[in-house]
């Protein structure tokens, strides 16, 4: 089981802290699961990379298989546009279940955990353009 670790400084948090928490440890299907733990400044988010694989093992594949895990990213912005959730659309926070779908590794919350405000359409054309 591989795991991943983020730190956040607890001042990084606006608002309301509970709500921010629960939020970041709740369980949803488009993120990795995760674990929340607060230090005395910091909060130390774990995320479990159990039965995923990254965005490096869609190098070996045949071009069908890109294009298929590239559609199923084309669905993220839809998926999460009416949500709290923010999130970082890059490589490294991205991996794929035996199905190819995708599941981002770490979440912010709207105006309350960094990244603070959601991905534009336009930025996120461009980035998926770029993959």
């Amino acid at each position: 089981m591989k795991t991943i670790i983020r730190e956040l400084l607890v001042e990084d948090v606006k608002g309301d802290a509970e709500v921010a928490y629960t939020l970041l440890a709740s369980e949803h299907s488009l993120f990795v699961p995760s674990k929340l733990e607060q230090a005395s400044d910091k909060l130390i988010l774990e995320a479990s990379l159990d039965d995923v694989y990254d965005w490096s093992a869609l190098e070996t594949m045949i071009v069908e298989e890109k294009l298929r895990h590239l559609l199923n990213l084309s669905e993220l912005f839809d998926q999460l546009s009416d949500s709290k959730f923010t999130y970082s659309f890059t490589p490294d926070n991205l991996v794929f279940n035996r199905n190819a779908e995708p599941r981002l590794i770490f979440r912010g919350i709207k105006d309350q955990v960094p990244p603070y405000q959601p991905l534009e359409p336009e930025a996120f054309v461009g980035t998926l353009k770029s993959f």
